[in-house]
């Protein structure tokens, strides 16, 4: 058994080389430029916002996973991005009973909302909706004779 796993090792390494030559592979799907131009535009964005005093707002919150540890924190995923229980940030996730499937969240604009995960709140309609429900586009508006 222990040749066959030197035997095994051996191959292994004595494979091909990688050739020094091969571009590295840095981010998904990106060239360099490319992400470039995207942290550009990013920044942009971002500069432009805060010049005209508006806050970078989303319309939606999607509550899209939850863990909860025994003793600790609850982190909650608001908008594909890590939220921790109690922690100033964009949403703010606040301490629920450890079995309810609800958690509730405090939005930017003060306002709190409950959500179990798959549900998405929208600020507009003040409207919770499930994650298999499609929206639903506004029916477009008929022009009076």
């Amino acid at each position: 058994m222990t040749r066959l796993i030197f035997l095994l090792m051996i191959v292994l390494l004595s494979g091909p080389a990688v050739s020094a030559e091969a571009e590295p592979i840095g981010r998904l799907f990106f060239r360099a430029a490319e992400r470039a131009q995207f942290d550009q535009l990013r920044n942009d964005n971002a500069l432009e916002n805060a010049r005209a005093g508006r806050p970078a707002q989303t319309e939606k919150f999607s509550l899209n996973g939850l863990v909860r540890r025994s003793g600790g924190k609850t982190t909650a995923w608001v908008n594909q991005m890590p939220q921790r229980e109690n922690e100033k940030q964009e949403v703010t996730v606040l301490k629920s009973p450890a079995r309810s499937p609800f958690i509730p969240l405090k939005l930017p604009s003060g306002k709190q909302v409950r959500l179990k995960p798959g549900q998405t709140f929208d600020t507009l309609s003040g409207k919770v909706r499930e994650g298999y429900e499609t929206p639903v586009p506004p029916l477009p508006a008929e022009d009076s004779k």
